[in-house]
């Protein structure tokens, strides 16, 4: 029993941090960690209106464009996580973003985030 308790008491003391690490990152920071986009995947396009987050990525080796998207009133507590993708033939390795660019973000804003295109 006691081992039990102590599991249980050892979960929620990781998941009260775990919420409390989420809401000391800037909002675009924490919709996208809350976004669960892989590693291997570039950020390309960052859209936010009022209880819409948006994410376009583009993994140059499967040559797939992907939006996640994330409802909720709170970037934190997620009402829903919907991810569309599609394969393409154009290379948008140039048109990707910095992840520090996620932290300058306007806090109580509307935000689109877009790489300007060098011709």
């Amino acid at each position: 029993m006691r081992g039990r308790l102590f599991a249980f008491s050892l979960l929620l003391v990781l998941l009260l941090g775990y919420l409390a690490y989420l809401n000391s990152l800037p909002p675009a920071v924490r919709a996208y960690k809350l976004a669960r986009i892989p590693g291997n995947e570039q950020l390309i396009a960052v859209y936010h209106d009022n209880n819409l987050w948006q994410f376009a990525t583009y993994n140059p080796k499967t040559q797939e464009l992907k939006v996640y998207a994330i409802y909720s009133d709170k970037p934190t507590l997620p009402w829903g996580r919907d991810v569309k993708s599609v394969k393409t033939p154009l290379n948008y390795s140039p048109l990707t973003l910095g992840l520090k660019l996620l932290e300058k973000a306007p806090k109580n804003s509307r935000i689109t985030l877009r790489q300007k295109m060098v011709h």
